[in-house]
């Protein structure tokens, strides 16, 4: 609680994916939305799931592993959220 990555961690030289269930309320939705804005990689994707709170894996794992084939393993973000 007492880190502040948006002033810690500002760039990263990897690809980057958050997985972020809508009503996860061990880490805030829209503060992580606003971090993912923020920082700088090479990739980056959001990947919302609607039906999910903290564990998106296995709450939705068709869509998880869908996005970890097509977009994760080939270092793609088409199927990340449009809207951000």
């Amino acid at each position: 609680m007492r880190s502040n990555l948006f002033e810690e961690i500002k760039a990263i030289e990897v690809p980057i994916y958050f997985f972020h269930g809508i009503y996860d309320y061990t880490v805030n939705y829209s503060l992580s939305k606003k971090y993912y804005q923020h920082i700088t990689a090479p990739v980056k994707g959001f990947y919302t799931f609607k039906k999910s709170a903290h564990s998106p894996m296995f709450e939705e794992p068709e869509k998880f592993i869908k996005i970890l084939k097509e977009d994760v393993l080939l270092g793609k973000n088409e199927l990340s959220d449009k809207s951000i």
